[in-house]
């Protein structure tokens, strides 16, 4: 989390002093405890990521210098302190007053279009690097000669859009406040009508440490430098307020500006404490003959106690300001290796992935196959129970209207005959014609009303075949309706033929009417009574008989046909799931050739991805 910085705040407890070069000072505020108790410093940490980037692929090249630049940095204490401003906000006259030097040029147009690391030297120099393959360019004259050559390659009037191609300006300078390491660095002046500006500017707070952030009396704060500082606060851990052209008002007119500043701040930052902000006169420092107390202009300028305090908060916070910064930069490569490390393995996994789900799938569909076979095959048990239960009850209830018929049937051929020997030669005759006719015609009824529930039964197991068949198809991404159509013209088949007789007496009834002995004595009304008596339970049985045999045969044919069905399901639905079982191996196939190609490459990720997330878990 990044801080605002009050240098005027009580100072924190004290630190170790920081020696150049020397990295083997180690603060908690920049160390995690590891399970063994010993703290790791920044240092170690970056030599840790610059160990685990040795192995990386030529395409983490910018992380790497990135972090190779961070060791750099503190190996040498070189704190990145960047001067940020809105335009005309008087920044080159403040440093050239920070420094001693009259170095950066300075006007009322934008002048800064490339930032300017001013460092120490003991003498002053001026280095123009460029895009191209163009050497550098080195200047080491005077300041005056600094000041033109800044004028030219750096000012924006004169180098437009960077159409020179600068790289980078380095300025060398022997001021005691650079001594220790500190990198000032002047940067593009934001909200003017060059928008590049505004952008490189925010391009340099990626690597600074530590900013003073030039405001203004005239007018005090803006919206623009409002929104760039809530960008500066989310990229900068340390923050001095600078407020300049304090010439501009007095007496209590300040001290109002001073406190609209602050709550300005406090308030748009949602800061807990308000920030110290040092008043300035960047033009009467730069009127004094020399940067002492006792010349006036230096005094009223404000810039010695923003001079002592700054070589203060070197001196007591460098290391562990340099320290927090390159922590949270550092944390920022690593995240952005890690980023990359993952999206990689990602992009490796993600066909293994799809391959796990699409078997996953078809998994699915072929256990749902079998449940649905299952669920089949029970229903057809308790439909052949059915059906059977249908056609007991129907023949049962037929057989009585049947005997009823055959009854009346011989009682009209009787009544109207003399009952003599030849005429009961002819009702014989039609009594075999027209009594097997009703059986056969009764069978043929019954056996038209028992297909009917079959077709139903057999066109609802039909449905849910090519439901199944359509849903592997589209698990497979399959269009095929062979399983269907070849499971449609085998249930066709299904059914029992109205034709359907026993074959042990063909479906015939035969009765052969004759008179007996005794009947000879008798008149017609009693020949007829004692026919009717010899024949009616004869007639009975021969139909109960016939209808027996039927009913037997019949419920053979119901049990034929069910456990056919049976079959035609249970294969047709075989096949369906020995494709998809097929389909999963495939899909298991190209997982373990996919496997097999990529694991060394998933193994490397992994390690890596390992590796730095062991780094990030020591950063904070």
């Amino acid at each position: 989390m990044t801080t605002t910085i009050d240098p005027s705040s009580p100072a924190e407890p004290e630190r170790q002093p920081f020696v150049p070069g020397d990295t083997s000072v180690r603060f908690s505020a920049v160390s995690t405890e590891l399970p063994s108790g010993e703290p790791l410093s920044i240092d170690e940490i970056i030599a840790m990521a610059l160990e685990s980037c040795s192995v990386l692929p030529p395409t983490f090249t910018a992380q790497k210098q990135q972090i190779g630049e961070l060791s750099s940095r503190l190996a040498k204490g070189r704190l990145h302190l960047a001067v940020v401003g809105e335009f005309n906000r008087g920044k080159s006259t403040f440093i050239n007053s920070l420094v001693g030097y009259d170095l950066l040029p300075t006007s009322v147009l934008p002048i800064t279009s490339v930032p300017t690391h001013i460092v120490y030297g003991k003498d002053i120099t001026c280095t123009i690097s460029f895009l191209s393959n163009k050497p550098s360019m080195t200047v080491s004259t005077s300041a005056d000669a600094v000041r033109n050559v800044l004028l030219k390659y750096v000012a924006e009037e004169n180098n437009p859009n960077n159409q020179f191609g600068v790289r980078s300006v380095e300025v060398t300078v022997p001021a005691e406040l650079l001594e220790n390491g500190t990198v000032l660095i002047d940067t593009p002046g934001f909200g003017s009508t060059y928008l590049h500006n505004t952008q490189t500017a925010l391009g340099v707070l990626a690597d600074c440490d530590a900013v003073l952030f030039l405001l203004s009396v005239d007018p005090p704060v803006t919206q623009t430098e409002i929104e760039f500082l809530k960008m500066v606060v989310a990229h900068v851990p340390r923050i001095f307020f600078i407020l300049n052209k304090i010439d501009l008002v007095t007496g209590n007119n300040l001290e109002k500006v001073n406190r609209f500043v602050g709550d300005v701040i406090t308030t748009r930052l949602h800061q807990s404490t308000r920030p110290h902000i040092f008043p300035i006169s960047a033009k009467n420092a730069q009127l004094a003959d020399a940067q002492s107390i006792d010349d006036l202009y230096w005094k009223r300028s404000g810039m010695e106690t923003v001079k002592n305090d700054i070589i203060s908060f070197m001196a007591r916070e460098k290391y562990f300001t340099l320290s927090q910064a390159l922590n949270d930069k550092l944390k920022e490569a690593v995240e952005s290796i890690l980023v990359t490390l993952r999206r990689d393995k990602l992009l490796l996994d993600s066909p293994l992935a799809g391959l796990q789900s699409e078997k996953d799938d078809i998994r699915k569909e072929c256990d749902t196959v079998k449940g649905t076979l299952d669920r089949e095959l029970s229903i057809i048990a308790a439909e052949k129970k059915a059906i059977i239960n249908f056609f007991d009850e129907s023949l049962s209830a037929g057989r009585l209207k049947l005997i009823r018929q055959v009854h009346e049937t011989i009682d009209s051929l009787l009544s109207g005959s003399s009952c003599s020997t030849e005429s009961l030669r002819s009702i014989t005759l039609a009594a075999n014609r027209v009594l097997p006719e009703a059986l056969d015609t009764f069978k043929t009824r019954l056996l038209a009303s028992l297909n009917r529930p079959l077709k139903r039964a057999i066109m609802l197991h039909g449905r849910e075949f090519a439901s199944a068949a359509a849903s592997m198809q589209r698990c497979i991404s399959e269009a095929s309706d062979a399983h269907e159509k070849r499971f449609t013209e085998k249930l066709d088949t299904l059914e029992i033929s109205p034709e359907e007789r026993p074959d042990e007496n063909g479906g015939r009834l035969a009765v052969t009417f004759r008179l007996a002995f005794g009947d000879h004595f008798f008149g017609r009304e009693k020949r007829i009574k004692r026919l009717h008596t010899r024949y009616d339970h004869l007639i009975d049985e021969m139909v109960k008989n016939d209808l027996f045999s039927f009913s037997k045969h019949i419920r053979g044919k119901i049990d034929s046909l069910f456990t056919a069905l049976s079959g035609v399901l249970s294969t047709e639905y075989q096949q369906i799931i020995q494709r998809l079982t097929r389909f999963a191996q495939h899909k298991e196939d190209a997982m373990n050739e996919h496997s097999s190609r990529h694991a060394q490459t998933l193994g490397t990720l992994g390690e890596q991805i390992r590796s730095f997330e062991k780094i990030a878990g020591h950063l904070h």
